[in-house]
């Protein structure tokens, strides 16, 4: 390998710190543990869906799946995605806190039977 400088055109994290970053994880495995799926039933194994979250001061989020266009077609897809959906608006008391919250009040989550949420 060849020892060019680096780029400069490196994409930094969206978020600001270390702190935010261990934050977002604790949020992810907070909505995960609330998250009801069989990763074995057929065909969900190379699913995963985008979720759009917005969460709220109090901890209570609301949340839009991403690709609606194929939630109308796909009918293995609009179930695997209410179920990815339905795990944020039954998950309270999502861990945010005041100093992040603007960083973190709006997330876009993968959501996958193997990598769970990402």
């Amino acid at each position: 390998a060849d020892n060019k400088a680096p780029p400069t055109n490196n994409i930094a994290p969206t978020l600001s710190d270390r702190a935010s970053m261990t934050e977002l994880d604790a949020i992810r495995r907070h909505i995960e543990s609330c998250w009801r799926i069989d990763p074995g039933k057929e065909g969900l194994e190379n699913m995963s869906a985008e979720i759009k979250v917005f969460i709220n001061p109090d901890g209570s989020a609301r949340a839009e799946i991403v690709d609606m266009s194929r939630y109308f077609v796909d009918s293995a897809f609009r179930t695997f995605a209410n179920s990815a959906r339905n795990a944020v608006l039954a998950c309270g008391n999502i861990p945010i806190s005041p100093e992040h919250y603007n960083e973190l009040k709006e997330i876009i989550m993968n959501f996958s039977p193997q990598g769970r949420i990402n």
